[in-house]
């Protein structure tokens, strides 16, 4: 149990959790902070919201300590993860999202895996169970290739929703995420000052995710995240990759619904929900497939 009487200490982990799946995820997500076991010392939550996704007394019903920052209408996890880590004042800062439960030694964990070198450590997200098909669904899209078994050490690929920085890490490129915090930029800028062995996997950490949204919704939010993968994508490309690339997405859908279903079927317990998620991810896989093409092609059409 985490203990914030000592109000004197300074906190040796800051926690960013984002809001974006809203209603009551959130509180489920901040009584597992308070219950951390293995901590010596107080730990710092700072909760980052849009308006209207919680009520704040939620929040505070969860974690009495907690800090809450708002951002503006509309804004995306991104612009509101930026604001909890700029607020942030431990020397580890970790984020995850609302729809992620820490497990009982996520904190004792992440602090033990920064007394090593590593400027970035990221963990396992496990899928909760039972479960509805959307919500596998969604959870295979993200997060199938941080399920279990993982292989500890260097990583291409690290999730926002469970994820560590040493500050000094953060302070030097701070110009990379202090209006948007996209963890893919933010490792790239980490990795040209540090190397590829500054950011590690330690699959000990663990989150177990679940997530219920509305279909509908679910395809718009695909469609709008594509938008702007394809926008940093593109970035670099000249007008020729960017065709190339365009061109490509119109064949995605088959190829991303065939890579989650077999990482799927390389675990057991795995296997039924990928089976009853199947039509759904058929139904975002083809919504989803053209965002990056209709992107890459608005790009090309202002150069």
């Amino acid at each position: 149990m985490i203990d914030h009487a000592d109000k004197t200490r300074k906190p040796a982990l800051s926690v960013v959790v984002v809001i974006f799946a809203g209603g009551r995820s959130i509180k489920r997500v901040l009584e597992a902070l308070e219950r951390q076991e293995g901590v010596d010392g107080p730990i710092e939550i700072v909760v980052a919201m849009a308006p209207g996704l919680v009520n704040e007394q939620t929040v505070h019903s969860g974690a009495p300590a907690a800090r809450l920052v708002r951002g503006p209408a509309g804004a995306h996890p991104a612009e509101l993860r930026a604001l909890g880590v700029r607020l942030a004042t431990a020397p580890i800062v970790a984020c995850t999202e609302d729809h992620c439960i820490p497990a009982r030694d996520w904190c004792a964990r992440i602090l033990a895996a920064h007394k090593a070198t590593p400027l970035v450590v990221g963990g396992a997200i496990h899928k909760l169970q039972p479960d509805r098909p959307i919500a596998w669904a969604a959870y295979l899209l993200d997060y199938a290739r941080f399920m279990p078994p993982l292989r500890a050490g260097p990583a291409p690929y690290l999730s926002d929703c469970n994820v560590s920085y040493k500050r000094e890490a953060l302070e030097p490129i701070v110009a990379d995420w202090r209006d948007a915090f996209h963890e893919t930029r933010v490792h790239d800028a980490i990795r040209a000052r540090a190397g590829d062995g500054a950011i590690v996997l330690d699959p000990t950490i663990v989150v177990m995710q679940s997530r219920r949204p509305a279909l509908g919704a679910f395809l718009a939010e695909r469609f709008a995240h594509g938008r702007l993968y394809a926008q940093l994508r593109a970035a670099g490309y000249d007008s020729r990759q960017r065709w190339m690339y365009a061109l490509g997405t119109l064949g995605l859908a088959p190829i991303l619904t065939g890579r989650v279903v077999r990482r799927a079927w390389r675990h057991r317990d795995m296997r039924r929900g990928a089976l009853r998620a199947l039509p759904r991810l058929e139904w975002v896989d083809c919504g989803d497939s053209p965002r990056s093409h209709m992107h890459l092609i608005q790009v090309n059409e202002s150069l």
